[in-house]
């Protein structure tokens, strides 16, 4: 199964990095705003180092997890993005024939890891119970693409009545917008529940691939067995994420930055947007005359990219169109383009 994600239609043409002034790359969900200043600091301080091999484990950044996130040392893991760790911890758990429940539409990467690994994909609009048949059920929380959040309450039940021999999966990428849903300190506390973080989104370090996780006694198991090479992240992305941890304010900040710059996103497109958590959320074209792929592909000739729900869904959903909000500049941008195309 080939992975269907954003970005690869201009990501292959960036050259130079002034290439990315005349992209308005709405169609991933990674921050349009840089790093905080310290970070970006740390970088340029690290950055003569490179010569130097990053330390094989990342205790110093495992450390900082452990006191800011109340949670074991011995819990927590990184890698190089949270899709590498998604990947790991499906691999590690899944055998051939095994059953996997999956939210629909959602992230791709979910069946199609547990695909490769042989197991029998299940898609449902929503996960209230885990059967006794199910070996792994993965939600994202909030989810991709529709930024609807699952709350922690409802997410505690489901973990606890899940069977013992089934392992849930939930990925927290998006969590920074919904922080009070989050179950990442709870993980030690259930022996079959992985709790995936990132600092590709809120933080805005996307280009350093610097992911966690918090694992239940019994997922961790299995995720050590499987062999997996040293040094899952690289020297700048261990010394930038250990000062991301302490700029929470930061984010905070441009999360509520990205909120306004949403609401007026929103106010000035042509179609209704469906309601969201996040930084990013559908656009219904019902109406239109165009489908999803017709108006991204549309727009893009303006450097302009939105995504369909391609590899989110396997019942088409074709009238929808993932917009991840952008500055104000670049969505002033993005509605007159979408309005020249909807609207001829």
């Amino acid at each position: 199964m080939t992975a269907v994600h954003g970005g690869a239609l201009w990501q292959p043409r960036v050259r130079a990095s002034c290439d990315y002034d005349f992209i308005v790359p709405a169609d991933v969900n990674d921050a349009w705003y840089p790093p905080a200043p310290r970070v970006l600091a740390a970088i340029a301080e690290w950055a003569p180092r490179l010569h130097h091999s990053p330390d094989t484990t990342g205790l110093a950044l495992r450390e900082s997890m452990a006191r800011v996130f109340s949670t074991p040392i011995e819990s927590i893991r990184l890698g190089a993005g949270s899709s590498d760790l998604l990947h790991h911890i499906i691999l590690a758990c899944l055998r051939p024939g095994d059953e996997v429940l999956i939210l629909d539409p959602t992230y791709a990467e979910y069946s199609r890891v547990a695909e490769i690994a042989g197991a029998r994909v299940e898609r449902v609009p929503s996960i209230d119970s885990i059967g006794p048949k199910v070996r792994l059920a993965a939600i994202c929380n909030p989810n991709n693409p529709t930024g609807t959040v699952i709350p922690r309450a409802q997410l505690l039940r489901l973990a606890r009545s899940a069977p013992r021999d089934s392992i849930l999966l939930i990925d927290e990428a998006y969590i920074d917008f919904a922080p009070e849903e989050s179950l990442f300190a709870d993980a030690p506390e259930f022996e079959n529940l992985a709790i995936v973080r990132t600092f590709s989104k809120a933080y805005a370090l996307a280009g350093l691939r610097v992911a966690y996780a918090a694992f239940g006694e019994r997922v961790r198991a299995l995720f050590d067995a499987r062999a997996r090479p040293p040094w899952p992240v690289g020297l700048l992305g261990l010394k930038a994420a250990e000062i991301a941890l302490e700029e929470r304010g930061y984010v905070e900040q441009r999360i509520a930055e990205l909120a306004s710059l949403k609401r007026d996103l929103i106010d000035s497109l042509c179609v209704p947007a469906i309601p969201s958590r996040t930084h990013y959320f559908l656009v219904d074209l019902e109406g239109t005359g165009k489908t999803a792929q017709e108006a991204s592909s549309a727009v893009s000739a303006c450097a302009i990219f939105g995504r369909d729900l391609c590899g989110f869904s396997t019942r088409g959903l074709q009238r929808f169109l993932r917009i991840t909000t952008q500055s104000a500049e670049a969505n002033t941008r993005i509605a007159a383009a979408l309005k020249e195309v909807l609207n001829p």
